[in-house]
């Protein structure tokens, strides 16, 4: 059993929370009736994740990859990268060192002057 020291990002919706922890950084699935599913990402440092049925989007990532997404699939053991790109504000700025909340299918990034929410729904 391993365990988890640092929790990059957390997304919980209805029965299932999802976890990326550090450590190698799996995507862990955490269900209330069905336990825990760990799956493999090759994503590392994202600090945000939305999820809707087997799609997954990642988000942020260090220095110069704190705006890139990264749309995935998931399988029973893996999760497959299928696009990759740069999230920006609606005004068309970029995202930079912004706090990130994750819920469901939604990502939610705080505005600068710390007064506003933009959002990304992966639905």
């Amino acid at each position: 059993m391993r365990e988890i020291s640092d929790c990059y990002a957390l997304n919980v919706h209805g029965r299932t929370a999802w976890a990326y922890p550090c450590a190698d950084f799996p995507l862990l699935e955490i269900h209330r009736d069905r336990g825990v599913r760990v799956r493999r990402t090759g994503v590392h440092g994202a600090r945000g994740l939305a999820v809707r049925g087997d799609r997954l989007v990642f988000f942020g990532g260090y220095e110069d990859e704190r705006d890139r997404i990264v749309e995935c699939r998931l399988t029973a053991e893996t999760i497959e990268p299928v696009a990759e790109g740069r999230l920006v504000l609606p005004d068309g700025s970029a995202v930079g060192r912004r706090q990130v909340v994750s819920r469901g299918p939604r990502l939610y990034v705080l505005g600068e002057a710390s007064l506003e929410w933009a959002v990304l729904d992966v639905s």
